[in-house]
This record gives C-alpha cells, sequence and structure tokens, in this order.
C-alpha cells in the first residue's frame, strides 16, 4: 500500500513538472497557451491589434533588434519579414507562402529564450537611467519600460562622458525642451502629468510625472498598431542622438547650471558652410527671425545628407545635429564622404577636434539610405 502510495504521489509530482511553464522570460511568463498545436498564422495585415498576441511577438522582436522597415525588393509584409529572419537566424524553417509566417510553439520558445538574455542587459543599462521608473508603457504587449530606458541609455553612454548626464535635472530639462521633438506626433515633450495626457513645460519639482516615450511606443493611447510605421532601432538611436545634439549646441539653447544644455561652442562649425553668422548677434541665434545663408559655391556635397543642407526656416541647426548624429552612427561613411569634399573633411575634424576629444567611431549604421535587416546590436563601437 505504502509503495501504491509513493507511486502516485512521484507520478502526481512528475506530471506537475510536465506542466510547468516552459518560458522562461519575464516578459512571455504565462503565455505558453496563446500558441495553440497549429500555431498563429500571421496575415498580410498592416494593422495589428494591441490585444493581439501577435502585437506581442512583434514587441519581442523589436528588442531583439529586428526592424520593421520596408524593403522595396521584398514584396513581404515587413513584420512577417522579420519573423522570417528570426527564424532563418534561429535555425527554424520558414512557412513556403509568399506573404505569411507561423508564429509556432518552437518559435516562441527561441523567442523566450533570447528575451530572457537581453532583459538582463536592459535592466542593467536602464537602472543607469534616471527616469526609468516614470516609464509607463502603452501596452502589455509593448515593448518594456526597460528596453526603452537601454536604448536611450546605449545610445547616448555611445558619446563621451564629458557631454552626457543621465541624472533627473539634464534628462528631464532635456526631454521637456528638444529630445523629444521629433516624435511626429505633435507631441512636444515626453514628459507628462501622471494619469494624465497634460505634457509637462517646466522642470516638475516633484515625482508626479509619466515618461511616455512615442516614438518607441506608437501613438499615445491607440489600441493598434500599423506596423509600417513603427520606426527601425537604428533610426530610433540616430534619433536620439540627433536631438541631444540640439541640445547640447549653443546656437538653440544657452548654457544652464547643472546640466549639459548648450555647452557646446558651435559658433566655429557653423561658420565652414554658412557666410552671415555674425550678422544673427550672439548666441543662441535659433530663437531669433532671420536664417544663415550656405556660403557661395557650396552644394549638397557639402553636407553630410539634404536634411542638413535645409534650406527651411531656421533649418540650419540641421547640419550641425545631422553631422554630429552622423560622425557617431555612421562614421565609416562621414570618412569617405570627408575623402572626397574639403568642407565636409572640415566638419568632421572640427567634430574630432572640438566635440569628440580625439575619438572616431567605426560605425555603420544606416543613416540616409537605410539597409534593410540589419540587427542593431546595442553597441557604438570605437575606432581603436
Amino acid at each position: 500500500m505504502k509503495k501504491l502510495m509513493l507511486l502516485l504521489i512521484l507520478i502526481s509530482f512528475f506530471g506537475c513538472l510536465g506542466q510547468q511553464a516552459s518560458l522562461k522570460s519575464n516578459y512571455f511568463k504565462g503565455d505558453d497557451d496563446k500558441i495553440g498545436e497549429q500555431g498563429i498564422k500571421w496575415s498580410n495585415e498592416k494593422t495589428i491589434q494591441k490585444d493581439n498576441f501577435d502585437y506581442k511577438i512583434i514587441s519581442a522582436l523589436r528588442m531583439l533588434g529586428y526592424n520593421f522597415e520596408k524593403d522595396k525588393k521584398d514584396t513581404k509584409p515587413i513584420h512577417v519579414r522579420a519573423l522570417e529572419q528570426f527564424k532563418e537566424s534561429s535555425g527554424l524553417s520558414i512557412d513556403s507562402e509568399p506573404d505569411s509566417e507561423v508564429i509556432t510553439k518552437e518559435t516562441l520558445v527561441e523567442l523566450d529564450k533570447k528575451i530572457k538574455v537581453q532583459e538582463e542587459k536592459y535592466s542593467l543599462a536602464a537602472q543607469r537611467f534616471s527616469l526609468n521608473e516614470h516609464v509607463i508603457v502603452d501596452h502589455q504587449n509593448g515593448v518594456t519600460k526597460e528596453f526603452i530606458s537601454a536604448m536611450i541609455v546605449s545610445s547616448l553612454e555611445a558619446l563621451p562622458s564629458d557631454l552626457v548626464d543621465l541624472e533627473r535635472e539634464n534628462m528631464l530639462t532635456c526631454y521637456i525642451r528638444q529630445c523629444s521633438a521629433s516624435a511626429g506626433n505633435n507631441i512636444r515633450s515626453f514628459i507628462f502629468e501622471k494619469g494624465t495626457t497634460n505634457q509637462i513645460q517646466t522642470l516638475p519639482t516633484n515625482d508626479n510625472f509619466d515618461f511616455y516615450e512615442a516614438r518607441f511606443l506608437g501613438d499615445k493611447e491607440e489600441n493598434k498598431v500599423t506596423v509600417e510605421r513603427v520606426m527601425p532601432l537604428y533610426t530610433e538611436t540616430t534619433v536620439i542622438i540627433h536631438e541631444y545634439a540640439h541640445y547640447l549646441d549653443s546656437a538653440v539653447y544657452p548654457e544652464k547650471q547643472g546640466t549639459k544644455q548648450g555647452i557646446i561652442d558651435t559658433e566655429e562649425f557653423y561658420r565652414i558652410s554658412f557666410e552671415n553668422v555674425d550678422e544673427l548677434g550672439d548666441f543662441p541665434i535659433y530663437p531669433k527671425a532671420g536664417t544663415l545663408n550656405i556660403k557661395s559655391g557650396l552644394d549638397g556635397s557639402s553636407f553630410i545628407n539634404s536634411y542638413a543642407m535645409s534650406r527651411a526656416s531656421k533649418g540650419y541647426v540641421e547640419d550641425f545635429a545631422e553631422s554630429f548624429a552622423t560622425y557617431v552612427v555612421s562614421g565609416n561613411s562621414f570618412r569617405k564622404k570627408a575623402e572626397k569634399n574639403e568642407i565636409l573633411k572640415e566638419k568632421y575634424n572640427w567634430l574630432k577636434e572640438n566635440v569628440f576629444n580625439g575619438i572616431e567611431y567605426d560605425t555603420d549604421l544606416p543613416r540616409v539610405e537605410s539597409n534593410y535587416g540589419y540587427v542593431f546590436d546595442g553597441e557604438l563601437k570605437t575606432l581603436q
């Protein structure tokens, strides 16, 4: 009788073990039953409901660095192609149908393994971001707040340490004034009064605020996402650095004690390409009326890209921000272009000597022409 009882206990124990969750990451915890034996078939729909488990898979792929960007030569929906790239890199078979893909249990387990590894990395990085505890996410199926914080940290920590301050006052000043300016949906600040949609325009004196990074999350309070509008991660990185460059630029902001605002004296940089810098008076000159004129004889080859050359009202400050960002994220390309143009070489050398303390970057993130399929590894490497 005792042997029978022991046998029943052992059967029950090992039976429970067999029923334990196989998914180990915090992100996918409790999702073992979300995929049936036949898997989930993705369609070619461009709009995904956030309550749909498909959105969680998309978010996982984003946190692993897979880019949601359309390749003109590829007719497949971008989220289908991203999933196929993940399967191919993981040694999993892909669907034979041209515009769909199946998320199998095997796929989910493999995603879970890789997400668990990334969770540890993102958690460590997020601890260095003073606003991490205030970050809110768009949905339980969206990317995690640690991922958002880690992307900001990994981008800014690629810069020389004397330019970066991840503590509260500098980050709040940056994200209220400049660093969220190009969210693309009329959001000027990513800092909101907690539990509301009221943007905070001045430095808060208390902790009653949320940090909502709309570029990573999609449109605020919407219950769906248009996949083709999701930015590739390398674009997120360059936008973060570009906006931070504006924040550092003395042509845009005056210096503010206790922060990095306006600490780079850029007057000589603008003299490289523009002829009437003196006419606009003392820096900062960006808030004042008027524009700078490009020097006679200069064309697009003297600017790192067309956006940097922008002739739009007050658009001259884009020359510094784009040159700064490209110097960091696409250093190899910048150097190649500088070899063919003396003005670009002068800009590159000015940045090297006056901003980056001689540091150069061995980087190839696409800045203008995108390179579909690039997997961002969260590291911007300097030349040895």
